[in-house]
């Protein structure tokens, strides 16, 4: 299970930490807060959304123990994931890689939950205890942020997303 699944849940973890030595952290305790609530998985289900939304709870609570996130709402309340069975889950390409790594922290983790988790602003609002306008305001500024960085015009999340998977 963790050799099989360990760039996966790596590749989320180092969309949400700074480095790769906290991703690597966040990686480890993913793994164990598996183990210890192996019970509530759903065999009936897939097992990486599962792992994934472990992941993403797990990065947003270290951020959040790190005083980097205001306290927010309780992590049970962020929807499933939406990601079917038979979904690819591609690596970053390094150079986006370290552009998003480097965002502030609040532009990051808002723009990975809408990007990467498909989430929607009330939900990341919801999640993160803010508002809608600041998620979509936080979003729009991570985007500028990547303009600029990746020297490469985007309009809109459709080249965002175009732009990230052209580098996978």
């Amino acid at each position: 299970m963790f050799e099989d699944n360990y760039g996966f849940v790596l590749a989320i973890a180092l969309r949400y930490m700074k480095s790769r030595p906290e991703a690597e952290e966040a990686l480890n305790d993913t793994f164990l807060k598996c183990f210890d609530h192996l019970e509530k998985f759903n065999p009936d289900c897939a097992w990486q959304p599962w792992l994934g939304k472990i992941t993403v709870n797990t990065c947003i609570d270290r951020l959040r123990a790190k005083k980097r996130l205001p306290s927010l709402v309780a992590l049970s309340s962020i929807a499933e994931p939406r990601v079917a069975d038979d979904d690819f889950v591609p690596d970053l390409d390094q150079n986006l890689l370290s552009v998003i790594q480097k965002l502030p922290t609040r532009y990051r983790t808002v723009f990975n939950l809408y990007v990467f988790e498909e989430y929607k602003h009330q939900e990341i609002a919801d999640v993160l205890g803010i508002s809608v306008g600041t998620s979509k305001s936080n979003y729009a500024r991570a985007k500028a942020i990547l303009k600029k960085k990746m020297h490469r015009p985007t309009k809109g999340l459709a080249s965002i997303w175009a732009l990230s998977t052209q580098l996978f």
